[in-house]
C-alpha cells in the first residue's frame, strides 16, 4: 500500500479558502461599482441614472442630495451581496486575480469547485481562465490529477445565442 504526500499548499480547505475569496472579492468589487453608479452626486449624475430618475416618466419631482443616496442606499440594501455568477467572476477576474497563488494544485481545486458551482462558458471566459491559469499545461495536468476528469469537460455548454456570435467571431 503506498502512500502518497499531498503537495505543500494543496489541501481542499485551502482551496476551499481561496474561492471564498474569490466570490466574497466578486461581490464586493460589483457591489462597489454598483454603489458608485446609484450613489452619485446630483451634479455627477450618470446618464443611465438620469434618464432612469427622468421627472417626466411618472410626472414627480427628481431626487436630489440626500434622497437621491436614500435611494442607492434603499438598492444597495435589497440586493444580496453573495449572489455570485460566472459572469461577475469574469468581469471581476482582473481585481481577484492577484490573489490566487501560484501553486497549480490548490488553482486546480480552486477551479473543480468554481467550475461546479457556476455555469461557466470557457469560450466567454478568458480574463477568468488566465486568472487561475486554466491555460496553463500544468494546471490542466493538475487538474487531471484530481481525478474529476479533463477542465474542458467542467466548463458549460455556450447557449445558443453564444454559438451563434461565436460564428462571427471567426
Amino acid at each position: 500500500m503506498s502512500f502518497e504526500m499531498p503537495t505543500p499548499g494543496s489541501s481542499p480547505r485551502r482551496a476551499q479558502a481561496l474561492v471564498f475569496l474569490i466570490e466574497q472579492e466578486a461581490a464586493r468589487t460589483r457591489d462597489v461599482r454598483d454603489a458608485t453608479v446609484l450613489t452619485a452626486l446630483p451634479g455627477d449624475v450618470p446618464v443611465d441614472l438620469s434618464s432612469l430618475l427622468d421627472s417626466t416618466a411618472l410626472d414627480l419631482p427628481t431626487p436630489t442630495g440626500d434622497a437621491l443616496h436614500d435611494i442607492g442606499s434603499y438598492g444597495l440594501s435589497r440586493r444580496p451581496t453573495d449572489e455570485v455568477n460566472g459572469k461577475v467572476l469574469e468581469r471581476t477576474a482582473p481585481v481577484w486575480g492577484p490573489l490566487v497563488p501560484e501553486n497549480t494544485h490548490l488553482r486546480a481545486q480552486a477551479l473543480l469547485m468554481l467550475l461546479t458551482r457556476h455555469r461557466i462558458v470557457a469560450s466567454a471566459s478568458p480574463r477568468f481562465r488566465e486568472a487561475l491559469g486554466a491555460d496553463s499545461l500544468d494546471v490542466q495536468v493538475a487538474f487531471e490529477g484530481l481525478g474529476q476528469g479533463t477542465l474542458d469537460s467542467h466548463y458549460a455548454e455556450p447557449s445558443g445565442f453564444q454559438k451563434f456570435i461565436a460564428k462571427f467571431r471567426r
